[in-house]
């Protein structure tokens, strides 16, 4: 959101699911245990984080939220010329003023010290290309590599909004994913040409599968005992391969995260049903959002776009001064976990927030 998408005043007269919204928070909090995982291997000689090598599930989780929130915020405002220029400023409002403020720290940054950034690319970055989310190979903000999928998913939907009648949404939702699907299995767009690579990548399946159900969420209701079925069929899901990748891989998620196919089959359909199963259940009144996972919905974004500068900045600290000491890791884990979650509140509220505000009452109706 979507990537991770940040929450922003009320746009449509459609409910918000509140379940969608703390898995937005839930799936944000996924990347931040990942990338300190990542950290942990980096600077420390532990591996106390191992569990969370499968945080990369929150991006796909983060896609298929996309598709469901935009499905959801589009509902009965097709074939309208104002709807669709409304709906694709408020998206394009909601990305690019809060990326590039942290856009520009890290440009700063850099232009203090270049060694400060993105040493797996040789402390080389393509400025022009990030700024505005083209896809590149060093991209400025290193986690913002979704963000670019997430803007072609707006504009693909820009077009559907504008043209196509709603009656037919899923039609056409149906055709997009098999244009893809055939041209991934007959033409595969090689990695050097990223543009191409993002516009027929297996990540629009995900989204795809968010679009469909919330199309399945409108027009079924299925029983509070289904919804606590699915999801715990989702967990059985992620058990299997879990279990797998321990027994056939030496437990290295790598050869998952990576497979073009298999991780769309095995880390999308997790989402997918853990998604149906809490919407269900929320739905049914057997499952409740509590205030905390609500407000780190709201941050999820800022949480997102911040959260490797201050997990780097904890972890170059404690490799520093504290590496003899052992178990070092936990102590990055203490300060920084607390730390990520208080600047994602502080950009949610002092820079997110009042910016999406701004923006939106251009267009308030």
């Amino acid at each position: 959101m979507t990537t991770s998408v940040p929450a922003a005043p009320q746009q449509n007269s459609n409910p918000r699911i509140l379940s969608i919204q703390a898995l937005r928070g839930i799936a944000a909090m996924l990347v931040v245990l990942l990338h300190m995982h990542h950290v942990e291997g980096k600077y420390f000689s532990t591996n106390t984080l191992g569990a969370f090598q499968y945080g990369w599930i929150g991006v796909d989780l983060f896609f298929l939220i996309s598709g469901v929130v935009i499905s959801l915020v589009t509902v009965g405002k097709f074939q309208d010329r104002a709807n669709a220029l409304r709906f694709l400023y408020h998206r394009l409002a909601r990305i690019f003023p809060t990326y590039w403020f942290y856009y520009l720290i890290i440009l700063a940054a850099y232009l203090v010290n270049p060694l400060w950034i993105s040493a797996a690319s040789g402390h080389r970055l393509d400025f022009l290309p990030s700024i505005l989310l083209i896809p590149c190979s060093s991209v400025v903000v290193g986690q913002a590599w979704t963000l670019s999928y997430e803007l072609y998913f707006y504009i693909v939907f820009f077009f559907i909004l504008l043209l196509v009648p709603e009656r037919f949404v899923i039609h056409v939702l149906l055709a997009w994913g098999a244009i893809i699907a055939l041209i991934d299995c007959f033409l595969r767009v090689p990695y050097q040409s990223l543009t191409l690579w993002v516009m027929t990548d297996t990540f629009i399946f995900e989204f795809l599968a968010g679009c469909l159900l919330l199309h399945f969420y409108r027009r079924f209701r299925l029983s509070a005992h289904a919804g606590g079925w699915i999801l715990a069929l989702s967990l059985i899901w992620f058990g299997a391969y879990v279990v797998y990748t321990n027994y056939a891989h030496a437990g290295n998620s790598d050869w998952l995260k990576n497979s073009y196919w298999i991780r769309p089959l095995c880390s999308g359909v997790t989402g997918f049903l853990f998604l149906l199963g809490a919407m269900t259940m929320e739905r049914a009144g057997t499952l409740r959002v509590g205030k905390a996972l609500s407000h780190l919905g709201d941050w999820s974004y800022s949480i997102y776009l911040s959260h490797q500068i201050v997990i780097e900045l904890v972890g170059r600290t404690v490799a520093r001064y504290f590496h003899s000491v052992p178990y070092a890791m936990l102590l990055v884990d203490l300060v920084a976990l607390p730390l990520v979650l208080l600047v994602g509140y502080l950009s949610y509220n002092w820079v997110e927030l009042p910016i999406l505000t701004r923006l939106y009452k251009r267009t308030a109706h």
